[in-house]
Protein backbone atom coordinates (compact mmCIF):
# COMPACT_ATOMS: atom_id res chain seq x y z
CA UNK A 1 0.00 0.00 0.00
CA UNK A 2 1.79 3.52 -1.10
CA UNK A 3 1.22 6.36 1.71
CA UNK A 4 -0.78 8.89 1.01
CA UNK A 5 1.85 11.44 1.67
CA UNK A 6 3.81 9.56 -1.52
CA UNK A 7 0.83 11.03 -3.38
CA UNK A 8 1.51 14.71 -3.39
CA UNK A 9 4.50 16.62 -4.99
CA UNK A 10 5.78 19.69 -2.66
CA UNK A 11 5.62 22.35 -4.67
CA UNK A 12 9.01 24.74 -3.96
CA UNK A 13 7.92 28.11 -2.26
CA UNK A 14 9.08 31.53 -4.10
CA UNK A 15 11.80 32.78 -3.43
CA UNK A 16 12.13 36.13 -0.99
CA UNK A 17 15.34 38.41 -1.24
CA UNK A 18 16.38 36.95 1.95
CA UNK A 19 16.61 33.52 0.65
CA UNK A 20 17.76 34.37 -2.41
CA UNK A 21 20.88 36.50 -0.81
CA UNK A 22 21.50 33.25 1.31
CA UNK A 23 21.76 31.34 -1.42
CA UNK A 24 24.10 33.06 -3.54
CA UNK A 25 25.90 33.19 0.27
CA UNK A 26 25.75 29.48 0.17
CA UNK A 27 27.03 28.07 -3.49
CA UNK A 28 30.00 31.03 -3.47
CA UNK A 29 33.25 31.88 -1.73
CA UNK A 30 33.87 28.06 -0.44
CA UNK A 31 37.01 28.09 1.35
CA UNK A 32 38.91 25.20 0.72
CA UNK A 33 41.17 23.17 3.15
CA UNK A 34 43.94 22.67 -0.09
CA UNK A 35 44.40 23.81 -3.76
CA UNK A 36 43.39 22.69 -6.60
CA UNK A 37 43.91 23.88 -10.03
CA UNK A 38 41.62 23.40 -12.79
CA UNK A 39 41.57 24.82 -17.08
CA UNK A 40 38.93 25.28 -19.14
CA UNK A 41 39.92 26.02 -22.93
CA UNK A 42 38.12 26.47 -26.17
CA UNK A 43 39.11 26.12 -29.27
CA UNK A 44 38.02 26.85 -32.93
CA UNK A 45 37.42 23.73 -35.24
CA UNK A 46 38.40 24.53 -38.94
CA UNK A 47 38.16 22.75 -42.15
CA UNK A 48 40.15 23.03 -45.51
CA UNK A 49 41.02 26.81 -46.22
CA UNK A 50 40.69 27.62 -42.38
CA UNK A 51 36.58 27.82 -42.88
CA UNK A 52 34.38 26.48 -40.20
CA UNK A 53 34.36 23.31 -39.95
CA UNK A 54 31.01 21.43 -41.02
CA UNK A 55 29.46 20.37 -37.30
CA UNK A 56 28.61 16.87 -38.53
CA UNK A 57 32.00 16.39 -39.40
CA UNK A 58 33.90 17.07 -36.13
CA UNK A 59 30.75 15.07 -34.12
CA UNK A 60 31.67 12.21 -36.27
CA UNK A 61 35.57 12.89 -35.61
CA UNK A 62 34.68 12.88 -31.91
CA UNK A 63 32.93 10.22 -31.45
CA UNK A 64 35.01 8.24 -33.52
CA UNK A 65 37.86 8.82 -30.89
CA UNK A 66 38.82 6.91 -27.99
CA UNK A 67 38.07 8.34 -24.50
CA UNK A 68 40.41 10.56 -23.61
CA UNK A 69 43.52 10.25 -21.21
CA UNK A 70 42.10 12.86 -18.47
CA UNK A 71 38.69 11.49 -19.21
CA UNK A 72 37.98 15.07 -19.95
CA UNK A 73 34.16 15.83 -21.17
CA UNK A 74 34.57 17.64 -24.57
CA UNK A 75 31.00 20.05 -24.65
CA UNK A 76 30.58 22.39 -27.84
CA UNK A 77 29.73 25.66 -27.30
CA UNK A 78 26.95 27.76 -29.98
CA UNK A 79 29.14 28.09 -32.94
CA UNK A 80 31.04 24.85 -32.65
CA UNK A 81 34.32 25.57 -30.78
CA UNK A 82 34.94 22.97 -28.49
CA UNK A 83 35.63 22.94 -25.12
CA UNK A 84 38.04 20.55 -22.63
CA UNK A 85 37.78 20.90 -18.76
CA UNK A 86 39.52 17.93 -16.94
CA UNK A 87 39.45 17.45 -13.61
CA UNK A 88 40.51 19.81 -11.04
CA UNK A 89 44.62 19.02 -9.91
CA UNK A 90 46.46 19.51 -6.86
CA UNK A 91 48.86 21.84 -9.05
CA UNK A 92 48.72 24.15 -12.13
CA UNK A 93 51.63 21.69 -13.71
CA UNK A 94 49.57 18.47 -13.28
CA UNK A 95 46.66 20.36 -14.86
CA UNK A 96 48.61 21.62 -17.58
CA UNK A 97 50.04 17.90 -18.36
CA UNK A 98 46.19 16.61 -17.62
CA UNK A 99 45.09 19.00 -20.36
CA UNK A 100 48.36 18.74 -22.77
CA UNK A 101 47.57 15.41 -23.60
CA UNK A 102 43.92 15.86 -24.10
CA UNK A 103 44.34 18.07 -26.88
CA UNK A 104 47.24 16.14 -28.17
CA UNK A 105 44.91 13.21 -28.54
CA UNK A 106 42.01 15.79 -29.88
CA UNK A 107 44.09 17.11 -32.55
CA UNK A 108 45.68 14.16 -34.27
CA UNK A 109 41.89 12.85 -34.23
CA UNK A 110 40.60 15.88 -36.09
CA UNK A 111 43.58 15.31 -38.18
CA UNK A 112 42.75 12.33 -39.20
CA UNK A 113 39.66 14.06 -40.46
CA UNK A 114 40.95 16.98 -42.21
CA UNK A 115 39.99 19.09 -39.47
CA UNK A 116 42.28 21.65 -37.40
CA UNK A 117 41.75 23.47 -33.97
CA UNK A 118 42.71 26.89 -34.20
CA UNK A 119 43.38 28.89 -30.74
CA UNK A 120 42.37 32.69 -31.25
CA UNK A 121 40.11 34.53 -28.99
CA UNK A 122 37.94 35.64 -31.16
CA UNK A 123 37.64 34.56 -35.19
CA UNK A 124 37.89 37.41 -37.35
CA UNK A 125 35.31 36.11 -39.63
CA UNK A 126 31.82 37.45 -38.85
CA UNK A 127 29.74 34.38 -40.82
CA UNK A 128 30.72 31.75 -38.75
CA UNK A 129 27.03 30.32 -37.69
CA UNK A 130 25.69 29.47 -34.87
CA UNK A 131 25.74 25.40 -35.06
CA UNK A 132 23.71 23.85 -31.74
CA UNK A 133 19.92 24.81 -31.33
CA UNK A 134 18.29 24.14 -27.57
CA UNK A 135 15.48 26.19 -25.43
CA UNK A 136 18.66 27.93 -23.92
CA UNK A 137 20.74 28.75 -26.78
CA UNK A 138 17.71 29.97 -28.75
CA UNK A 139 16.34 32.09 -25.65
CA UNK A 140 19.89 33.51 -24.95
CA UNK A 141 20.26 34.26 -28.79
CA UNK A 142 17.03 36.37 -28.88
CA UNK A 143 17.61 38.26 -25.49
CA UNK A 144 21.02 38.97 -27.14
CA UNK A 145 19.34 39.96 -29.98
CA UNK A 146 17.61 43.36 -29.20
CA UNK A 147 20.64 44.47 -28.27
CA UNK A 148 22.94 44.28 -31.00
CA UNK A 149 25.39 41.74 -32.56
CA UNK A 150 28.13 41.26 -29.50
CA UNK A 151 26.29 38.67 -27.62
CA UNK A 152 25.59 36.33 -31.02
CA UNK A 153 29.50 37.19 -31.46
CA UNK A 154 30.42 35.85 -27.84
CA UNK A 155 28.30 32.37 -28.55
CA UNK A 156 29.74 31.90 -31.94
CA UNK A 157 32.95 33.59 -32.51
CA UNK A 158 34.57 33.39 -29.20
CA UNK A 159 37.15 31.33 -27.40
CA UNK A 160 39.21 31.96 -23.92
CA UNK A 161 40.97 30.16 -21.51
CA UNK A 162 39.86 29.94 -18.12
CA UNK A 163 41.80 29.04 -14.98
CA UNK A 164 40.07 28.05 -11.78
CA UNK A 165 41.08 28.24 -8.23
CA UNK A 166 39.96 28.53 -4.37
CA UNK A 167 39.34 30.63 -2.64
CA UNK A 168 42.07 29.43 0.45
CA UNK A 169 41.16 28.45 3.87
CA UNK A 170 39.34 31.56 5.24
CA UNK A 171 37.56 34.33 4.48
CA UNK A 172 39.58 36.39 4.74
CA UNK A 173 41.76 34.61 2.20
CA UNK A 174 38.77 34.58 -0.54
CA UNK A 175 38.45 38.04 0.05
CA UNK A 176 42.16 38.70 -0.82
CA UNK A 177 42.31 36.40 -3.72
CA UNK A 178 39.18 38.58 -5.17
CA UNK A 179 40.48 41.58 -4.91
CA UNK A 180 44.16 40.97 -6.16
CA UNK A 181 42.10 39.02 -9.61
CA UNK A 182 40.20 42.08 -10.36
CA UNK A 183 44.08 43.93 -9.57
CA UNK A 184 45.44 41.59 -11.65
CA UNK A 185 42.67 41.07 -14.69
CA UNK A 186 44.06 44.05 -16.81
CA UNK A 187 47.37 42.55 -16.77
CA UNK A 188 46.42 39.23 -18.04
CA UNK A 189 43.92 40.60 -20.52
CA UNK A 190 46.74 42.71 -21.89
CA UNK A 191 49.75 39.65 -22.19
CA UNK A 192 48.31 37.10 -23.24
CA UNK A 193 45.61 39.44 -25.92
CA UNK A 194 45.31 36.67 -28.75
CA UNK A 195 42.45 37.98 -31.11
CA UNK A 196 43.40 40.92 -32.84
CA UNK A 197 41.45 43.51 -35.16
CA UNK A 198 41.26 46.71 -36.84
CA UNK A 199 37.94 48.27 -37.40
CA UNK A 200 36.36 52.00 -38.06
CA UNK A 201 36.51 52.53 -34.16
CA UNK A 202 40.34 51.49 -33.80
CA UNK A 203 43.15 48.73 -33.36
CA UNK A 204 42.29 45.77 -30.72
CA UNK A 205 44.17 43.46 -29.22
CA UNK A 206 41.78 41.43 -27.33
CA UNK A 207 38.85 41.65 -29.77
CA UNK A 208 37.01 38.99 -27.78
CA UNK A 209 37.06 41.18 -24.58
CA UNK A 210 35.96 44.70 -26.29
CA UNK A 211 33.55 42.51 -27.55
CA UNK A 212 32.69 41.43 -23.89
CA UNK A 213 32.41 45.05 -23.30
CA UNK A 214 29.34 45.96 -25.68
CA UNK A 215 27.19 43.06 -23.80
CA UNK A 216 24.89 44.26 -20.80
CA UNK A 217 27.05 45.16 -18.05
CA UNK A 218 24.93 44.00 -15.55
CA UNK A 219 25.95 40.49 -16.60
CA UNK A 220 29.08 40.71 -18.34
CA UNK A 221 31.41 43.50 -16.57
CA UNK A 222 33.42 43.77 -13.32
CA UNK A 223 31.81 43.27 -10.04
CA UNK A 224 31.45 46.58 -8.75
CA UNK A 225 33.19 45.95 -5.15
CA UNK A 226 32.95 47.95 -2.01
CA UNK A 227 35.85 50.05 -0.71
CA UNK A 228 36.34 47.93 2.40
CA UNK A 229 38.90 45.99 0.64
CA UNK A 230 39.48 44.13 4.42
CA UNK A 231 35.64 42.78 4.31
CA UNK A 232 34.00 40.10 2.86
CA UNK A 233 33.00 40.32 -1.26
CA UNK A 234 30.09 38.23 -0.73
CA UNK A 235 27.89 41.30 -0.61
CA UNK A 236 29.13 42.61 -4.12
CA UNK A 237 28.30 39.25 -5.42
CA UNK A 238 24.98 39.16 -3.99
CA UNK A 239 23.62 42.65 -5.12
CA UNK A 240 25.36 41.81 -8.57
CA UNK A 241 23.44 38.44 -9.05
CA UNK A 242 19.82 40.27 -7.41
CA UNK A 243 20.65 43.39 -9.75
CA UNK A 244 21.90 41.65 -13.45
CA UNK A 245 18.43 41.27 -15.57
CA UNK A 246 17.17 38.41 -16.52
CA UNK A 247 18.08 36.56 -19.06
CA UNK A 248 15.03 33.92 -19.84
CA UNK A 249 12.14 32.31 -18.06
CA UNK A 250 12.00 28.45 -18.27
CA UNK A 251 8.52 28.12 -18.94
CA UNK A 252 8.82 24.60 -20.23
CA UNK A 253 11.82 21.85 -20.60
CA UNK A 254 11.44 22.88 -24.26
CA UNK A 255 10.44 26.72 -24.22
CA UNK A 256 12.55 29.39 -22.58
CA UNK A 257 10.90 32.32 -22.85
CA UNK A 258 13.32 35.04 -23.59
CA UNK A 259 13.41 38.64 -21.75
CA UNK A 260 14.68 42.51 -22.27
CA UNK A 261 14.35 45.54 -21.01
CA UNK A 262 16.79 45.07 -18.04
CA UNK A 263 14.17 43.30 -15.85
CA UNK A 264 16.75 42.11 -13.01
CA UNK A 265 15.97 39.10 -10.61
CA UNK A 266 15.65 41.05 -7.87
CA UNK A 267 12.94 42.88 -9.69
CA UNK A 268 11.64 39.39 -10.44
CA UNK A 269 11.20 38.22 -6.95
CA UNK A 270 9.54 41.59 -5.63
CA UNK A 271 7.27 41.97 -8.82
CA UNK A 272 6.88 38.65 -10.02
CA UNK A 273 6.16 37.54 -13.70
CA UNK A 274 3.30 36.02 -15.61
CA UNK A 275 5.03 32.87 -16.16
CA UNK A 276 4.84 33.05 -11.99
CA UNK A 277 7.74 34.06 -9.10
CA UNK A 278 11.07 32.52 -9.12
CA UNK A 279 12.47 29.61 -6.73
CA UNK A 280 15.50 28.69 -6.06
CA UNK A 281 16.06 26.30 -8.93
CA UNK A 282 15.51 29.20 -10.73
CA UNK A 283 18.13 31.58 -9.22
CA UNK A 284 20.62 28.67 -9.69
CA UNK A 285 19.89 28.52 -13.45
CA UNK A 286 20.51 32.68 -12.98
CA UNK A 287 23.76 32.61 -12.13
CA UNK A 288 24.51 30.14 -14.83
CA UNK A 289 23.81 33.09 -17.42
CA UNK A 290 26.25 35.50 -16.16
CA UNK A 291 29.76 35.90 -17.35
CA UNK A 292 31.68 39.13 -14.95
CA UNK A 293 35.44 38.66 -15.82
CA UNK A 294 35.94 37.15 -12.43
CA UNK A 295 33.41 35.07 -11.54
CA UNK A 296 32.82 33.63 -8.00
CA UNK A 297 31.44 29.89 -7.43
CA UNK A 298 32.52 27.73 -4.94
CA UNK A 299 35.39 28.38 -6.42
CA UNK A 300 36.99 31.41 -8.58
CA UNK A 301 37.29 31.66 -12.24
CA UNK A 302 39.19 33.62 -14.18
CA UNK A 303 37.45 34.47 -17.64
CA UNK A 304 39.22 37.74 -19.08
CA UNK A 305 42.02 35.14 -20.64
CA UNK A 306 41.98 34.64 -24.79
CA UNK A 307 42.60 31.24 -26.16
CA UNK A 308 46.55 30.41 -27.04
CA UNK A 309 47.86 28.00 -28.86
CA UNK A 310 50.31 25.99 -27.44
CA UNK A 311 52.23 26.15 -25.50
CA UNK A 312 51.03 29.77 -24.90
CA UNK A 313 48.68 28.58 -22.79
CA UNK A 314 50.47 26.66 -20.47
CA UNK A 315 52.24 30.19 -19.48
CA UNK A 316 48.95 31.77 -18.79
CA UNK A 317 47.78 29.04 -16.69
CA UNK A 318 51.27 28.73 -14.57
CA UNK A 319 51.08 33.04 -14.78
CA UNK A 320 47.68 33.60 -13.01
CA UNK A 321 47.80 30.44 -11.05
CA UNK A 322 51.17 31.47 -8.75
CA UNK A 323 50.19 35.21 -8.54
CA UNK A 324 47.21 34.66 -6.89
CA UNK A 325 47.60 31.58 -4.96
CA UNK A 326 51.29 32.27 -3.61
CA UNK A 327 51.40 34.32 -0.19
CA UNK A 328 54.38 35.54 -0.91
CA UNK A 329 53.95 36.56 -4.45
CA UNK A 330 50.20 38.17 -3.85
CA UNK A 331 51.21 41.34 -1.97
CA UNK A 332 53.89 42.16 -4.38
CA UNK A 333 51.77 41.30 -7.44
CA UNK A 334 49.16 43.81 -5.73
CA UNK A 335 51.15 46.38 -5.56
CA UNK A 336 52.06 46.39 -9.28
CA UNK A 337 48.85 45.89 -10.70
CA UNK A 338 46.77 47.53 -8.15
CA UNK A 339 47.21 51.18 -9.88
CA UNK A 340 46.20 49.72 -13.27
CA UNK A 341 43.25 47.41 -12.11
CA UNK A 342 40.63 49.43 -13.99
CA UNK A 343 42.06 49.83 -17.27
CA UNK A 344 40.15 47.02 -18.73
CA UNK A 345 39.07 48.80 -21.85
CA UNK A 346 42.17 49.98 -22.81
CA UNK A 347 43.88 46.12 -21.94
CA UNK A 348 41.88 44.86 -24.50
CA UNK A 349 42.13 47.48 -26.83
CA UNK A 350 46.36 48.43 -26.53
CA UNK A 351 47.64 45.41 -25.10
CA UNK A 352 51.12 45.64 -23.37
CA UNK A 353 51.74 49.14 -25.83
CA UNK A 354 49.85 51.32 -22.93
CA UNK A 355 53.24 51.56 -21.10
CA UNK A 356 51.39 51.72 -17.29
CA UNK A 357 50.02 48.01 -18.25
CA UNK A 358 53.47 47.16 -20.05
CA UNK A 359 55.42 48.31 -16.78
CA UNK A 360 53.07 46.27 -14.39
CA UNK A 361 52.92 43.37 -16.72
CA UNK A 362 56.90 43.05 -16.95
CA UNK A 363 56.71 43.42 -12.87
CA UNK A 364 53.93 40.88 -12.51
CA UNK A 365 56.15 38.32 -14.35
CA UNK A 366 59.57 38.71 -12.83
CA UNK A 367 57.71 37.96 -9.70
CA UNK A 368 55.96 35.00 -11.06
CA UNK A 369 59.30 33.65 -11.99
CA UNK A 370 60.60 34.37 -8.96
CA UNK A 371 57.81 32.17 -7.00
CA UNK A 372 58.08 29.73 -9.53
CA UNK A 373 61.51 28.81 -8.80
CA UNK A 374 60.99 29.53 -4.95
CA UNK A 375 58.12 26.91 -5.01
CA UNK A 376 59.83 24.69 -7.61
CA UNK A 377 57.67 24.66 -10.17
CA UNK A 378 59.05 22.90 -13.51
CA UNK A 379 61.81 23.56 -15.06
CA UNK A 380 59.70 23.37 -18.41
CA UNK A 381 56.83 25.90 -17.43
CA UNK A 382 59.75 27.98 -15.93
CA UNK A 383 61.74 27.86 -19.48
CA UNK A 384 57.87 28.85 -21.55
CA UNK A 385 57.09 31.75 -19.36
CA UNK A 386 61.05 32.86 -19.44
CA UNK A 387 60.97 32.57 -23.28
CA UNK A 388 57.23 34.08 -23.11
CA UNK A 389 58.45 37.20 -21.18
CA UNK A 390 61.81 37.82 -23.67
CA UNK A 391 59.44 37.10 -26.82
CA UNK A 392 56.45 39.51 -25.35
CA UNK A 393 55.99 40.96 -22.25
CA UNK A 394 58.90 42.47 -21.63
CA UNK A 395 59.38 43.89 -25.08
CA UNK A 396 55.23 45.72 -24.74
CA UNK A 397 54.03 42.83 -27.11
CA UNK A 398 51.54 40.41 -27.09
CA UNK A 399 50.51 37.66 -29.63
CA UNK A 400 48.17 39.98 -31.42
CA UNK A 401 50.80 42.17 -31.75
CA UNK A 402 52.40 40.10 -33.95
CA UNK A 403 49.26 39.17 -36.31
CA UNK A 404 48.44 43.20 -36.52
CA UNK A 405 52.16 43.58 -37.98
CA UNK A 406 51.45 41.03 -40.60
CA UNK A 407 48.49 43.14 -41.43
CA UNK A 408 50.21 46.02 -41.58
CA UNK A 409 52.74 45.19 -43.89
CA UNK A 410 50.03 44.25 -46.36
CA UNK A 411 48.71 47.76 -46.30
CA UNK A 412 50.10 50.40 -48.44
CA UNK A 413 49.24 54.46 -48.00
CA UNK A 414 48.44 57.05 -44.46
CA UNK A 415 46.26 54.35 -43.57
CA UNK A 416 49.12 51.67 -43.67
CA UNK A 417 51.20 53.89 -40.89
CA UNK A 418 48.21 54.68 -38.91
CA UNK A 419 47.79 50.73 -38.55
CA UNK A 420 51.60 50.48 -37.67
CA UNK A 421 51.49 52.93 -35.18
CA UNK A 422 48.36 51.33 -33.51
CA UNK A 423 49.82 48.05 -33.75
CA UNK A 424 53.05 48.50 -32.21
CA UNK A 425 52.53 51.10 -29.36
Amino acid sequence: MVSSCAQFTMTPSPLTLDAASALIRRSSFRPSAGERFGIEIELMVNGPGGRQAPHHQVIRAVEAMAPLRSTTPISFEPGGQIELSPAPHASADEACDALAADLDQLTRALADAGLTLAAVGMDPRENRARVLRSPRYDAMAAHFAADGPAGEAMMCRSAGIQVNLDWGPSPAHAARRWRLAHQLGPVLVASFANSPAVSSTGVYRSARMVNWGRIDPGRAAPVRRGTDTTGSPVEDWVNYVLGAPVMLIRSSPHYFMALRGGFSFGDWIKHGHSLGRPVSDDLRYHLTTLFPPVRPRAWMELRMIDSLPDPWWRVAVAVASILITDPIAGPETARMAGPVEAMWEQSARSGLGEPRLGQAAAACFAIALEAMVRTGVSATTIALVRDYAELFVNRGRCPADTKLDAVAANWAGPSHRVARRSAVS
